[in-house]
């Protein structure tokens, strides 16, 4: 997807002659952007949905791929200059997912997103720890503790 840059955002392309630029990031309301050069004008695009599952691939700003994965992994084939590619997204973690750009079989690029944030190649992404596990299990009980006491609340506010 092409954007005009915000601040915060990482790792811009700045191959667009348009003043435009692709931009990889992850947005918690608009979703995670990544791209890949599949040549000096070619680029393919990804965006995944963080509400609806939806995910598009985009050759060149046309869409080639659009559907909604309730998976843990998903694959997108398209063909472009006579080749075939795919694009897979794979949740590879609790905190980590793989997008992966191939050439028949032969992998071209990937990022990995972490942390919010996107990180070419997988090159200084964290390592999932102990300690992001039991921080991640720890705020989701808290948050679910909280929903059930509203409810219940909700549920002595009205009768129910």
């Amino acid at each position: 997807m092409r954007n005009q840059p915000h601040k915060g955002d990482t790792q811009p392309n700045d191959a667009s002659s348009s003043g435009w630029t692709y931009l990889k990031r992850v947005n918690f309301f608009t979703g995670i952007e990544t791209w890949f050069d599949l040549d000096k004008e070619t680029i393919v695009s990804v965006w995944l949905s963080n509400w609806t599952g939806r995910e598009v691939i985009r050759l060149n700003d046309q869409i080639v791929a659009s559907r909604r994965v309730i998976s843990l992994q998903s694959e997108h084939s398209f063909e472009h200059g006579g080749k075939t590619y795919r694009v897979t997204v794979d949740y590879k973690k609790l905190t980590q997912f793989r997008i992966e750009l191939w050439q028949g079989d032969q992998l071209v690029d990937f990022d990995v997103i972490s942390q919010g944030r996107v990180f070419q190649r997988g090159q200084g992404a964290p390592k999932a720890t102990k300690k992001t596990w039991i921080t991640g299990l720890m705020v989701g009980l808290t948050l679910g503790a909280m929903g059930a006491l509203f409810g219940y609340w909700l549920g002595q506010m009205f009768g129910a």
